[in-house]
């Protein structure tokens, strides 16, 4: 009895394993197993709800040697997946490289018609006179009419003084008396004419003599 439980048991399993095998094969069948990519063996695989270790472990004798080398397949798409992402980011670095030369490009663009505005700015003031300029010249001009102002108050206010200033008697007192005194000791006796010969000789001229006689 018990052997034949062990026979029935035995019996299973082996259908059980081939019937996964049988499944198997019916996925390999749908790929080309010439050139069998781990992605038509893991898609077939998924949908028989079996897993690439089934490919491996129930098919290896009837998938050639070259499909079931799946690392090796593995790794040449990931190789070719690193050379297109390199070489969209090598495009996209060109792309940003372009569009920084464009910004520079412009910066210098717009830097040579700030210095074409400066240039027309300095041209201006050189040929306008500049508002300093023009006071200062103003300054001058103003500085020298008041300075020739100030002369001429100086000038009249001496001029003034001078006019206001009373005049100084042209004989003092005792030269009037000194006159006086010889005009009436020689006027018995000697003439006008004489008189005032006598008096210039005695050092008094016409103005000192004429204002002592007034």
């Amino acid at each position: 009895m018990r052997s034949i439980i062990l026979i029935v048991f035995a019996v299973l399993l082996a259908s059980l394993a081939y019937a996964e095998c049988d499944l198997c094969s019916y996925v390999i069948e749908g790929c080309d197993c010439n050139d069998m990519t781990d992605d038509c063996i893991d898609t077939l695989c998924d949908e028989a709800s079996l897993s690439a270790d089934c490919v491996q472990e129930y098919c290896i004798d009837t998938v050639p040697q070259a499909a079931v080398q799946t690392p090796q397949s593995t790794d040449q798409a990931r190789l070719t997946n690193l050379e297109t992402t390199n070489k969209n980011e090598h495009n996209s670095f060109n792309i940003a490289i372009n569009n920084l030369r464009t910004e520079v490009n412009q910066l210098k663009t717009d830097n040579g018609v700030l210095k074409d505005q400066i240039n027309a700015i300095n041209r201006d003031m050189q040929e306008k006179p500049s508002p300093l300029r023009q006071n200062l010249l103003l300054y001058i001009v103003l500085t020298f009419v008041v300075s020739g102002l100030f002369i001429m108050g100086i000038a009249n206010s001496r001029h003034i003084k001078k006019i206001t200033k009373p005049e100084q008697p042209k004989v003092t007192e005792e030269q009037k008396k000194q006159i006086i005194n010889y005009i009436h000791t020689y006027s018995p006796s000697y003439s006008h004419e004489q008189i005032i010969a006598g008096l210039k000789q005695q050092g008094f001229n016409d103005e000192q003599i004429k204002a002592a006689h007034a």
